[in-house]
């Protein structure tokens, strides 16, 4: 029975021993500054690298996708199935935001396209108040139909 009295003793011993450093480790670096390298378990320059990272991801995935865009009105084109009608646009407006979708959203902007940009309109895959248009150096979206004068 002593020896057990011995062994709850020295684990009650350690869980104070780990409470008052632990304690002494958080009160030390509580006015630490969340990813700085005080901070024992982010530090700042690991989040940036992480956020990097899939910031690489996502401009690659946006890449691809816009090339599959490319390739699908490529092959609508070539498929005399379906009869594309096109017209040339002129951009009536400074800056207007070529977009991936026909909807205002600012994670969906392409490129900006000054005054008198010339456009190729595809006005078959136009839809409501947007045009599905290809600029001249072979980007293709939406942009407004208010702000588009076709020729």
């Amino acid at each position: 029975m002593k020896k057990n009295g011995y062994v709850i003793l020295g684990i009650i011993i350690a869980f104070a021993a780990g409470l008052f450093l632990g304690g002494r480790i958080l009160a030390q670096n509580e006015n630490a500054i969340p990813g700085s390298p005080q901070d024992p378990l982010v530090a700042k320059s690991y989040v940036d690298k992480q956020v990097k990272a899939v910031a690489d991801q996502v401009y690659k995935l946006q890449e691809r996708i816009a090339a599959l865009e490319k390739k699908i009105a490529e092959m609508s084109a070539a498929n005399p199935a379906v009869p594309v009608t096109t017209k040339v646009g002129i951009v009536a407006t400074n800056n207007l935001y070529l977009r991936k979708t026909p909807e205002i959203s600012s994670n969906n902007i392409i490129a900006k396209l000054p005054l008198n940009t010339r456009l190729t309109v595809y006005l078959n895959k136009s839809t409501g108040d947007w045009y599905y248009v290809k600029t001249s150096g072979g980007k293709y979206g939406y942009v407004s139909k208010k702000y588009v004068k076709l020729q």
